[in-house]
This record gives C-alpha cells, sequence and structure tokens, in this order.
C-alpha cells in the first residue's frame, strides 16, 4: 500500500467528486452554510492563500483537505473525515 498527499487543483474531477462526497454525508447533519464545498471556494485557497491537498492511496483519491490562511499569522485546516471521503 502507498499512500501520497499532494497539492492538486481545487476544481479538478477527483477533488469536486470528494468534496461532493463529503457535502452529501454533511446535508444530514448541517445546513448548506455550514457544509465544505459550498463555503470553500477557489480563491480562498489561491497563490499565497492556501492550498488543497488529496490524499491518495495506491493511486485512488480517497481523502482531501484544504490549509487556508485567515491572517498574517494564522491558518485554518479544513479537514473532512476519512469515512466521508471515499
Amino acid at each position: 500500500m502507498k499512500i501520497t498527499v499532494a497539492a492538486e487543483p481545487f476544481d479538478s474531477t477527483e477533488a469536486r467528486r470528494l468534496v461532493a462526497a463529503l457535502d452529501a454525508h454533511l446535508a444530514s447533519r448541517y445546513s448548506p452554510d455550514q457544509r465544505f464545498g459550498q463555503n470553500l471556494k477557489a480563491e480562498h485557497i489561491g497563490p499565497g492563500l492556501g492550498t488543497f491537498l488529496i490524499a491518495r492511496l495506491d493511486g485512488m483519491a480517497v481523502g482531501c483537505g484544504a490549509l487556508k490562511r485567515l491572517d498574517e499569522t494564522t491558518v485554518e485546516r479544513v479537514l473532512p473525515r476519512r469515512s466521508c471521503s471515499r
């Protein structure tokens, strides 16, 4: 088993699939304004502001997350639970 984590475009096919799976899972627990995909935009994690990460297991995308710069000294991590990412 090989696990990798790398920065990838937020608007990639794999990213959209993983975020959609997370939001579908969160729909039963949270209102739309509290869900990952609707609130995190590509411009929030553009160059110098953050990054979007995809975890792969043997090349298959199995998880994702983001680091988002809030100010000069604070970074927010946005990570779904593993069960939401498949």
